[in-house]
Order: structure tokens, then sequence, then C-alpha cells
């Protein structure tokens, strides 16, 4: 089992920044992705797994969530350190997978095809994941902590979530069609370059890092 260091049980730290923020309160996760243009923000509850993704047009919340995570920071310190710690799962075996790769750079491995719908966009997917950073360092995982459910996320093409990810599961649109499109039940990895990354990001500590995902797309999530 993998471990990353986080501190105050919120901030999992590479060289000194911090690439993805997690907070978890009792059974609600909360996540923030940010580039140099906008914020999104993407709230996930469990067991339910009802999803909110807003743009943070309103400057009063935007500043005052910007303070929450300034002084949630502050007390990150070496006398209050939890672990955030990853199942042994992978990574996929990629030698007989088939391999595709788009003209932006994206490259994409079958390992399983999926015989369920195909994967639309601004639709809600239940997912399994693991990303990993060139050196095999695990940066993000829906395992974390043990956790073996998977995780739900709105893949809308709307900067919420890195663009290779996006085209990874949802595919490309190239004359009037969308290609390298999942499916249910397909299980993939995607190895993404900087520019479809967080490449975009001046700041980001992934900003100049080839990310490779192992994902598992298992169905459409419901109400249920």
């Amino acid at each position: 089992m993998q471990s990353a260091r986080a501190v105050g049980g919120c901030v999992p730290e590479r060289n000194g920044r911090i690439p993805v923020i997690f907070k978890q309160l009792a059974a609600t996760r909360i996540r923030l992705f940010s580039d140099n243009h906008h914020q999104s923000l993407i709230l996930s509850l469990d067991p339910k797994a009802f999803m909110l993704k807003r743009h943070l047009r309103n400057p009063f919340f935007t500043l005052a969530l910007s303070f929450a995570m300034i002084a949630g920071l502050a007390a990150c310190d070496d006398n209050n350190i939890t672990s955030v710690s990853y199942h042994d799962i992978g990574p996929f075996d990629l030698s007989s997978a088939d391999r595709f790769e788009t003209e932006e750079g994206l490259v994409i491995y079958e390992h399983q095809e999926g015989d369920g719908e195909p994967i639309v966009e601004n639709q809600s997917i239940r997912i399994r994941y693991t990303g990993r950073t060139a050196d095999g360092e695990i940066f993000d995982s829906s395992y974390r902590n043990e956790l073996d459910s998977p995780t739900t996320m709105r893949f809308s093409n709307d900067g919420s979530l890195i663009k290779g990810f996006f085209q990874g599961v949802v595919g490309v649109y190239i004359d009037d069609e969308w290609v390298y499109r999942a499916r249910e039940g397909s299980q993939r990895t995607l190895v993404i370059p900087p520019h479809l990354g967080y490449g975009n990001s001046s700041t980001h500590a992934l900003r100049n890092d080839t990310l490779t995902f192992d994902i598992e797309i298992i169905a459409y999530a419901t109400d249920d």
C-alpha cells in the first residue's frame, strides 16, 4: 500500500506544492479544481452520489472559500499528520492493450472495450481511477484510504476536468462525429501530456508532468 504525506488530513503534498486538495468531513468529499481562468467546485456526498458543480461567479463566496482554504492550510503542521493511503492495484498491464493516439497527443490503451452505453458529455458517471506521475507516484485515486466503491464524476467540457481525462472518456469530436468514446464497462489507461493536463497553469505542481490514469468505467450514475 502506498502512502502520500498529508498534513492535517487535507493536503497531500508533492515537492512543496499542492496538486490536489482533498478535505474529508464525515461522508463528505470536497474536490477543488482550479486553473488560470476560473474555478469550479465539485461536491460529492456519500453514500448518495449527489454531485454539485457550479462556477464560482459570486466574488464573496470565492473570497470566503479562499480564506477558509488558507486557514485550513495554515493549520497543517508536522504535529497534526495523517496519511492518505492507496491500494496496491496496478498499474494496468499495457502489453496486450490496443493503443490509440489522438492528434493532440493523448494516448489511450484499451484493455476492455465495454459493452454498455457510450459515454456522452454532461452526464454523471460512476468510475474507479488511479492517477500516477511518470515516475509511478500516485497523486490521486478513487481507492484512497482503502475505499473500494466507485466515485461519481460529471463529464462536462467546461474546465472542471483536465482536457485529457475528459477526452479519454467522452472521446474527441472529429469531422462531425465522436471517436475514441468509452462505454460502460470500459477499462482504459490514459497517458496525458502536460498540455492536456495541468500545463495551462503556471503554478500547478503537475504542470510539467505527463500523467497516467488507469480507469474503470462502471456505469451511468442513477438516483437509486
